[in-house]
């Protein structure tokens, strides 16, 4: 029998530390398989953590396409699309292209995927979801993760994400944002910050102003 425990991805800062760091041998006394979910802050700790524990398994987001690139990935979009439709039958939609749009917006985070689908029968009493009610769940997501991300967030969130795929800084700046999901880990555990972020006036002026300046250091 395997027990998987859910929810303690939750835990945060010294609740954490304590869970599977400090106090990790009262988990390692039970006589049983188990499954503990951890937030992705102590799993960046996987010098203390690995010691613990038998195995650890860094579950990350399903990649839609390859950093920096905008061709998309088509079994992940294909596997995410039967993951809604698992739910909802693709008739409760108006158009493919309107749960493209969701799944995009998720950027590959089933959870988020999910929120943006509930959000959209928020505000449709009867008929498939249009492509107007995705566009406004997305931009409620977009409003839930404005309350997580402060000013100085958006220069680094930006500086990632121009970056290549093995630039990932382990800081507590970047474990917060992970463990807010502003920040999402991919694959090979490169990161980008999460779409309906990007979509923040902060990210895009920030991102206007790094465009400009690689644009003036390739004039010169």
């Amino acid at each position: 029998m395997i027990f998987a425990v859910d929810g303690t991805d939750r835990l945060r800062g010294d609740e954490a530390d304590d869970f599977f760091v400090r106090d990790s041998h009262q988990l390692r006394q039970l006589r049983g398989n188990c499954i503990y979910c951890a937030p992705i802050g102590v799993l960046n700790e996987q010098g203390q953590v690995g010691q613990n524990f038998d195995a650890i398994f860094r579950l990350p987001m399903v990649k839609l396409a390859e950093k920096g690139q905008h061709e998309p990935l088509p079994v992940a979009w294909q596997r995410l699309r039967e993951f809604v439709h698992r739910r909802l039958p693709a008739e409760n939609f108006d158009d493919p292209a309107t749960l493209d749009g969701l799944i995009a917006h998720s950027g590959g985070h089933p959870r988020d995927l999910l929120r943006l689908v509930n959000l959209c029968f928020q505000d449709i009493d009867q008929g498939p979801i249009s492509g107007q009610v995705a566009a406004t769940a997305a931009r409620r997501l977009t409003n839930e993760y404005r309350r997580l991300v402060q000013p100085d967030d958006f220069a680094l969130l930006a500086r990632i994400d121009r970056a290549g795929t093995d630039y990932a800084p382990v800081t507590e700046q970047t474990r917060r944002l992970l463990y807010d999901l502003a920040l999402l880990e991919y694959n090979s555990y490169w990161w980008q910050s999460h779409p309906a972020v990007r979509a923040l006036d902060g990210y895009c002026a920030e991102e206007s102003r790094l465009a400009l300046s690689a644009d003036e250091l390739s004039r010169s």
